[in-house]
């Protein structure tokens, strides 16, 4: 049985924005847990010396998981039209989560955010690595010379 090669990447498309969306859900709920925090601080359960650094790290990582959303988002359309640089950054981002919230997750079992960010890398490196070989190689052979006037080059001779 062979497989047939697609003109577009639906199944690495589709995957690509699933995740996405989970990442801006996850960084949506850190987000709102920084009440905790708030709340923690003021009952000190963390002490205030450090609840300040606790609050401002943890709202940064939010960003941070937001920021990696919208990356992935920016990636689906090239992953959809098979592009191999886009692949490798899909892969960069998807083995990134996994190695990061496997370690963690490790550690810190009762944790319900990690599984679902270890699922969520998954999801990215998955259809990347099951379809790799269709991916195009980026290379500058591609482009079309430009002449001097920064115009594609025509073929120029008597009479033209």
């Amino acid at each position: 049985m062979t497989m047939t090669i697609q003109k577009e990447n639906k199944y690495g498309y589709r995957a690509m924005i699933l995740a996405g969306i989970v990442l801006v859900l996850e960084s949506l709920v850190r987000a709102i847990s920084i009440n905790n925090f708030v709340v923690a601080k003021s009952t000190g359960d963390i002490s205030k010396h450090y609840a300040d650094a606790v609050i401002v790290d943890w709202s940064f990582s939010s960003f941070l998981l937001l920021l990696v959303a919208i990356w992935i988002f920016f990636l689906a359309p090239e992953i959809r039209k098979w592009k191999s640089t886009a692949r490798k950054q899909g892969l960069l981002i998807g083995l990134s989560i996994i190695i990061f919230s496997g370690v963690f997750w490790s550690r810190y079992t009762s944790s319900l955010q990690l599984p679902v960010l270890f699922l969520t890398g998954l999801l990215i490196t998955f259809p990347l690595l099951l379809f790799s070989g269709s991916y195009k190689k980026s290379s500058g052979a591609e482009k079309k010379p430009k002449g001097p006037d920064n115009s594609p080059s025509e073929k120029s001779g008597p009479g033209k």
